[in-house]
């Protein structure tokens, strides 16, 4: 076989599409050498550098690989790559673009077998154009890798390449508790086409075995551990609440209204228009495309159920809303190029108007997921400013400063300060400001907006540095007076 000879068959499309992941390629490469940032640690685990960390993984081992002691299918893929890279921050987030491409390239294959190549690329491209996905695609967090798997083990299904789908499969139930969402929706597509005479028993039977893997990580969670899961956020609830697994309670209910907060803020009702506009128009004039879209309807629809029961939410999980809604704005679209339609054009406008809301930073929950870059760059330039210039500690430092300073696993091993922080709960207690010689503001999530803290800033301490990195600032202040008595007691925090 000829080096050439991998193009044979190919058509317009599917070179478009490799130009596409090449771009894609170069555009991220200049953010692979960054911090991890936020949540990332808590599918990462220093252990991965060595090689015994592959005992993990074994049934009968409860130790966690990553904070939150996460299925281990993420970390396998980091550990698999850390036998052959270095141990760095560029090795842990080109894993994440690995599964980000995967995503591209069976995303695409998926829907060019579906609707054909024109559609399928501009789905594509319009999915990772924006900025959630863009800014997701080179984190070491779960959700793309999800979606990726996700969709590699639906296009086997749809090939009926059963080994494949059952390996696929198998590693996306050990990505996060959340691919059983995904499990749920090809199980039910693979009944209906079952029902339909459109595939064997083996299709629903191979459905079955492949939720192997999110079967085994919930049985050994829960023998083992003796629960479901020890996510800090649920056991938080269940202490304080009595909350218990589907058992319906506010908790419950503040998942969808959470999803439905980030979807609203991002030009949702204009999103839902579009969505109802082209499922109508689908079910009268394309009945049978409308029936093709069901997995990543269903998709979207067991990801709301499944943090429904779960209870527990970030914004980030609507990704398979955004990848569903980006095949229905690329249909609209074409229809809109190829049949200049006024419908058509409507929707276009509303795709457009969404794009542009997608690229305005907002304050909802996760924030950061979009503008992490410019927040790193900034927390970057603000700690080198401090060892540039000898800036004695402790330090009170706010998000994301604080973490990068305190936690080893975000990057910055080397740094040598002390960090009392408050990781935006507006707590700054009496012992720590006893402690603190150098306070650290930032304007992330409103960190800059607490009063309390404020005024004691102003009393006690001098701006002696403000730095600014593309719309986000960090004020630097050192403390003016040794009188920390009086400010225990004068202070009010």
């Amino acid at each position: 076989m000829k080096p050439l000879d991998i193009f044979r068959g190919w058509d317009r499309y599917d070179y478009l599409m490799l130009s596409l992941s090449i771009l894609f390629i170069l555009l991220k490469l200049p953010v692979l050498g960054l911090p991890l940032y936020w949540d990332e640690p808590a599918y990462m685990d220093a252990r991965l550098w060595d090689w015994r960390s592959f005992e993990l993984f074994l049934p009968w081992n409860t130790q966690s690989l990553g904070l939150n002691n996460h299925p281990p299918g993420q970390q396998f893929a980091l550990y698999l790559f850390a036998l052959f890279l270095p141990e760095s921050m560029v090795t842990i987030h080109f894993t994440a673009l690995v599964f980000s491409l995967n995503l591209m390239i069976f995303g695409y294959l998926w829907l060019k077998m579906m609707f054909g190549g024109r559609l399928a690329l501009t789905s594509i491209l319009l999915f990772f154009s924006t900025p959630i996905a863009f800014s997701l695609s080179t984190q070491w967090l779960p959700d793309l890798p999800n979606l990726s798997l996700a969709m590699s083990s639906l296009y086997f299904y749809q090939k009926r390449r059963w080994p494949l789908f059952l390996l696929f499969g198998f590693w996306l139930g050990l990505i996060s508790e959340s691919s059983l969402g995904y499990l749920a929706g090809i199980l039910l597509y693979a009944l209906w086409e079952f029902r339909a005479g459109k595939v064997s028993l083996k299709g629903p039977v191979t459905a079955v075995l492949a939720h192997a893997g999110i079967v085994f990580f919930f049985v050994k969670k829960k023998f083992l551990l003796g629960a479901f899961t020890n996510h800090p956020a649920i056991l938080l609830r269940e202490q304080r609440s009595g909350f218990h697994w589907l058992q319906i309670k506010a908790e419950n209910l503040n998942a969808l209204r959470h999803i439905n907060e980030f979807i609203q803020h991002n030009n949702g009702l204009l999103i839902t228009a579009l969505f109802l506009a082209l499922a109508i128009y689908l079910i009268v004039k394309k009945r049978s495309l409308f029936t093709g879209l069901a997995p990543l309807g269903l998709f979207a629809l067991f990801f709301y159920g499944f943090f429904f029961v779960y209870g527990d939410y970030h914004p980030r999980n609507t990704m398979p809303v955004y990848f569903f809604l980006s095949f229905l704005a690329a249909f609209g679209l074409d229809g809109l190029l190829r049949k200049k339609s006024w419908f058509m054009f409507g929707a276009a406008l509303l795709l457009a108007r969404n794009v542009a809301a997608n690229f305005t930073p907002y304050g909802t929950g996760d924030a950061n997921i979009v503008s992490y870059v410019r927040e790193t760059k900034l927390c970057q330039e603000t700690v080198d400013w401090l060892v540039d210039n000898k800036i004695p500690g402790p330090l009170y430092a706010s998000f994301p400063i604080a973490f990068f300073l305190e936690d080893a696993r975000s990057g910055y091993l080397e740094r040598p300060y002390e960090v009392v922080s408050y990781y935006n709960d507006g707590q700054w207690r009496s012992e720590e400001r006893v402690k603190t010689k150098t306070a650290i503001v930032t304007n992330i999530e409103g960190n800059d907006n607490i009063a309390q803290i404020n005024a004691y800033l102003e009393k006690r301490f001098r701006l002696i540095k403000s730095i600014e990195h593309k719309g986000v600032r960090a004020w630097i202040f050192t403390r003016e007076s040794e009188d920390d008595i009086s400010d225990i007691e004068d202070s009010g925090i």
